[in-house]
């Protein structure tokens, strides 16, 4: 129909010739970071004002050199014989263990005591690793092994609940491999 071409002309053109203000939208952001920016560096110029102004502690304390610290005190309370029955998980077996931790606390690295497996016919030294937590660990070296008993080396993790001495054993791959609860 030509008649409502001509009408839909004139209203696209009635619409284009309509001069509308459209009011200008500012973004807010940079005025929002420049105030918060403007904050932060008052602050961080109040802050070293305080500092600078404060005498230090630690400016009055001369540095001395402290000796490494000595291991953590598990050891104190593990020294001394222990006796108990193990149990391996895979295969499924228990033997006797004894096991000593010497009076003097060892060093890490240095040797720490000596562990029997009298019902296996094995047995070797104990060498201090570090402690984790109040858990004392040692790495198991076995040194007599006539009929090929034991595993060569292993490390043990060893703690007190109460009277009771939990024994945990673990290949030198880190896999769990056996446990014990000892008596004095």
């Amino acid at each position: 129909m030509p008649g409502e071409a001509r009408t839909a002309t004139a209203i696209v053109d009635a619409v284009e010739s309509v001069d509308v203000a459209m009011p200008r939208i500012r973004p807010r952001w940079p005025a929002r970071m420049f105030a918060v920016l403007a904050v932060g560096a008052v602050a961080g110029f109040a802050v070293a004002a305080v500092r600078a102004a404060t005498p230090s502690a630690k400016a009055s304390v001369a540095p001395t050199k402290q000796p490494p610290p000595k291991p953590s005190k598990p050891y104190d309370a593990l020294a001394g014989t222990w006796r108990g029955t193990g149990h391996q998980f895979e295969p499924d077996t228990t033997w006797t263990i004894a096991m000593t931790l010497d009076k003097e606390e060892a060093d890490v690295g240095q040797e720490a005591g000596t562990i029997e497996y009298p019902s296996l016919g094995c047995s070797g030294v104990l060498v201090r690793k570090a402690d984790i937590g109040q858990q004392l660990v040692v790495e198991e070296r076995i040194t007599h092994n006539p009929h090929n008993e034991c595993v060569a080396r292993g490390e043990i993790h060893i703690y007190r609940n109460n009277d009771r001495l939990v024994w945990n054993w673990y290949f030198e791959t880190g896999e769990y491999g056996a446990e014990a609860k000892l008596t004095r």
